[in-house]
């Protein structure tokens, strides 16, 4: 006679697979990863280029103040314009809510604060608000005026250089 075997003795057990690794990871997390760091560099090349659009701008129109000085002598618009420009480069920078309010000693601080040139844009600033908010007919010497847009420049050009916009 012959001998019954159990059909079932021949299978085997339900083996799981391995686990899954972490590592190397796959072709589409590659590319994710890839495409996440385009666009990061996208975005910071936007940044430099358009901090760069900006720094060129305020340094044509401040070299258009320095012309317009020197041909009229008019301290108090040369102040009025110097002042008008850092603040603009400045809400252009840094959040609004951090420069909009700012006047008089608190805006001189700031601005030295933020890689202004040292003392002098610090009095600089001072000294155009004096003028500017002064009695009339306020009289600049040549040197002070080219001090007031020397350092004017000085500043424009460390805030393209310096100090991510923090919104």
């Amino acid at each position: 006679m012959m001998q019954q075997t159990d059909p079932l003795a021949g299978l085997r057990d339900i083996h799981l697979p391995e686990a899954v690794s972490l590592w190397p990871l796959a072709v589409g997390w590659w590319m994710v990863l890839g495409a996440v760091v385009a666009v990061l560099l996208t975005a910071e090349l936007l940044r430099r280029r358009r901090l760069a659009s900006l720094r060129a701008a305020a340094l044509r129109e401040l070299n258009e103040f320095e012309k317009d000085w020197q041909r009229s002598k008019d301290s108090a618009r040369l102040a009025f314009d110097l002042s008008s420009l850092l603040r603009r480069v400045a809400l252009a920078r840094f959040p609004r809510a951090q420069v909009a309010a700012l006047a008089g000693v608190d805006w001189s601080a700031f601005l030295r604060g933020q890689g202004g040139s040292g003392p002098e844009l610090g009095s600089a600033v001072e000294a155009m608000g004096e003028v500017v908010y002064g009695p009339g007919g306020t009289y600049v010497e040549q040197e002070q005026g080219a001090g007031w847009i020397d350092a004017a420049r000085r500043w424009i050009r460390r805030q393209s250089r310096s100090n991510r916009r923090r919104s």
